[in-house]
């Protein structure tokens, strides 16, 4: 249910791009979203790596610790957006073009938008197995099913309103939206229930 809700802000918004817009005007947001296939990967990559470590630091009841450790991979993986997002726009787009596809000189616009969706997924990386630690899966699951059918909402009308630019800009606020208040939850979490 979990992971079903996370795919509805990306995947399944991206859907309703394509069938608003057109599959054209979807394949332009991810030819633009494809320099940032490698902090995708990182974002999975890091939830499998602190899931374990938040775990053990919750069970030993040192939640500072916990919390340290979901705010260092936040920033890195903000960090590394930020970075490729620069890097893409410092190389000739000529030479990107020749790497991603020739449509990379009119995709390379919706890349900063790509990227907020992006910077909301990593915060909700970082800070959701910490929530999961503490026993609050449930609170993750119930701000999901609100933010994730009011982002779809919001793709709908941006992508029909201002087409791809819309569509790109409601998944950047529904992600952060879900990104900040992840965080926020997480940083008030200080004596919630451990699972074991």
């Amino acid at each position: 249910m979990d992971f079903t809700l996370t795919q509805a802000i990306g995947p399944a918004g991206g859907l309703v791009i394509a069938a608003v817009c057109g599959a054209a005007a979807y394949g332009t947001l991810r030819v633009a979203q494809l320099p940032l296939a490698a902090v995708q990967i990182a974002i999975m990559g890091t939830i499998s790596l602190i899931q374990p470590l938040m775990v053990v630091q919750v069970s030993q009841g040192d939640m500072a610790q916990a919390k340290k450790i979901a705010l260092v991979a936040a920033g890195g993986m903000v960090g590394v957006t930020l970075f490729v997002v620069a890097a893409s726009f410092t190389v000739p787009a000529q030479f990107m073009a020749l790497i991603f596809s020739d449509d990379w000189i009119t995709s390379r616009p919706l890349l900063p938008l790509a990227a907020l969706s992006f910077v909301g997924g990593s915060l909700s990386a970082a800070y959701g197995p910490f929530l999961r630690a503490v026993g609050q899966l449930s609170f993750e699951v119930f701000t999901k099913a609100v933010i994730a059918p009011i982002t779809i909402v919001l793709v709908l009308v941006g992508a029909w309103l201002f087409s791809i630019w819309g569509g790109a800009g409601a998944q950047a606020v529904g992600a952060l939206g879900l990104g900040f208040v992840t965080v926020a939850r997480a940083r008030r979490s200080t004596n919630f229930q451990v699972v074991e």
